[in-house]
């Protein structure tokens, strides 16, 4: 191992080991250089204020100083990775990090808590178009496993555009869907519960429906069920959408904190970014 890649593992932060070109979102600190976490508006004042971290963690009392007694409603989160915020400029639909004074938390730790039509779109296109395969990290906790909930969109209308991909909940059930022409999808599922959850998706152009999505659920591959059967295509380059489709309906009302995007084929690294999100989240 050279002393360079010592010196980068040494740091322990997720981007610094595994640098990605794709966003990245969490709520503590994944990359050195990084300084901001999030932006929160004071329920009351409507004060916006940037948040960052303390060492590598999410700067809750500097949180605490800016909300008070209120509540904290998340304005942008910030890409970590090649600043491509998330934002949701629409009051209601503004995820909460602090309710009456009191810091949402999952494990511990600084959370995003989903509400109905709560949800965040990225600022520019995440662009994908030109790769073959993409991965997509996501911490979070469950709540609700029966009702339709959608954890991330490429698209600001999966049912309209080719290409769109939607990572959802439904009927106890996790499912990874791609829209390949009108009426016509690759969709696949495996089953899901409630609780914390590091979930890993891989997904392919180019493949029939049973190959192109591979799951694994706190480090353990999944068996899915093929829900509708075509062959996966080309990404469409479009808003990302987080918590809810289109940013504002079936939204996630679990917990949230961090989704990581990764390009290209990442099976040789998939067990190290798991251990890295892992380390720093407590999930299993």
């Amino acid at each position: 191992m050279s002393y360079y890649r010592t010196l980068i593992q040494s740091a322990g932060l997720l981007l610094d080991i595994y640098p990605s070109t794709l966003p990245c979102y969490a709520l503590n600190k994944l990359k050195d250089a990084n300084t901001l976490a999030n932006r929160v508006r004071n329920s009351v004042t409507n004060v916006e204020t940037d948040i960052g971290f303390t060492g590598n963690d999410y700067d809750d009392a500097s949180l605490s100083t800016a909300i008070g007694a209120d509540s904290g409603l998340v304005t942008t989160l910030y890409d970590q990775s090649i600043s491509n915020n998330v934002t949701q400029a629409t009051a209601v639909r503004q995820p909460s990090i602090m309710d009456s004074g009191t810091l949402v938390t999952s494990g511990g730790k600084a959370a995003l808590q989903g509400a109905a039509s709560q949800g965040l779109g990225s600022v520019s296109n995440f662009s994908i178009n030109a790769e073959s395969e993409i991965w997509m990290f996501f911490v979070v906790d469950i709540s609700n496993i029966t009702t339709t909930q959608v954890i991330a969109e490429t698209s600001t209308s999966y049912s309209s555009y080719d290409g769109a991909i939607v990572v959802f909940i439904t009927s106890n059930t996790l499912r990874v869907t791609q829209r390949t022409a009108s009426g016509v999808q690759c969709s696949i599922s495996v089953p899901i519960t409630t609780g914390r959850k590091l979930i890993s998706v891989r997904i392919r152009t180019g493949q029939a429906t049973a190959t192109f999505a591979e799951i694994w659920i706190n480090g353990v591959s999944q068996t899915i069920t093929v829900v509708n059967s075509s062959t996966s295509i080309a990404f469409r380059n479009d808003n990302l959408f987080l918590m809810a489709r289109g940013g504002s309906s079936l939204a996630f009302t679990g917990k949230f904190q961090g989704f990581f995007a990764y390009a290209g084929n990442q099976t040789s690294n998939r067990l190290g970014i798991e251990t890295e999100i892992n380390d720093y989240y407590g999930i299993y």
